[in-house]
């Protein structure tokens, strides 16, 4: 969300937005009053109906812009251009994200104190390439209009049944920015890595996942 929302402050393009700001020549997108833009990669539909007595299942309805999208709370993948229709738990939100999409987070962190995200990680959606450059600064001055600022590339590319993440050396700096740090993959509706390379160099796998090796969690394909 700091992410986007920097992107809103540089191009005056609200992070949370209808559809027809991206889609103005689709009619259906002007006829979807509730679901909306999360940013660049999300788009979400919430439930606004009761659940199924029998089934416990609340129904959901939903027009999705052309192109393929995944529905992250079933783990399906759903041809857009057309309207779907899918049942729902009470703590599910349909959220569907382009294929190849990588969704930027932290884990138990309810505040930043010094701008960095102490615990990042990043979700990366299968299905095709994707990448995503995460914003950092101070997260109290207005130091980043002054260049003091951090940007974080990563990149997913797919060759066939192989892909590969990467994570590029961050460029800037500002006040605080801490640049070593533990950061997690996570690898929805996939197996788990064959390998983990930093700088160069495979890392060991270790069962503690610390800073001299990597682990994988099956539960949280992470």
């Amino acid at each position: 969300l700091y992410t986007e929302a920097r992107k809103q402050e540089r191009t005056g393009l609200s992070f949370h937005r209808p559809l027809y700001y991206d889609w103005p020549d689709e009619p259906m997108a002007y006829r979807s009053p509730q679901t909306y833009l999360l940013g660049d990669a999300m788009l979400v539909c919430p439930v606004v109906a009761p659940a199924d007595a029998k089934t416990g299942l609340a129904p959901a309805r939903f027009w999705l812009p052309p192109g393929e999208w995944i529905d992250t709370a079933r783990g399906v993948a759903l041809r857009g251009g057309r309207t779907h229709r899918a049942g729902y738990r009470i703590e599910e939100t349909p959220v569907f994200v382009r294929p190849g999409a990588i969704i930027p987070g932290q884990r138990d962190v309810r505040r930043l104190h010094g701008g960095g995200a102490p615990n990042l990680e990043f979700t990366c959606w299968p299905g095709g390439p994707g990448e995503y450059v995460l914003h950092e600064d101070d997260g109290e001055t207005t130091a980043h209009l002054e260049g003091r600022e951090v940007a974080l590339r990563v990149r997913q590319r797919v060759s066939g049944a192989r892909t590969e993440v990467v994570i590029e050396a961050a460029s800037g700096d500002f006040d605080g920015f801490v640049r070593r740090r533990p950061v997690a993959l996570r690898f929805p509706l996939r197996l788990p890595p064959r390998r983990v390379v930093a700088d160069g160099r495979g890392l060991p796998y270790s069962e503690a996942g610390d800073a001299r090796g990597w682990r994988y969690d099956g539960a949280e394909c992470a």
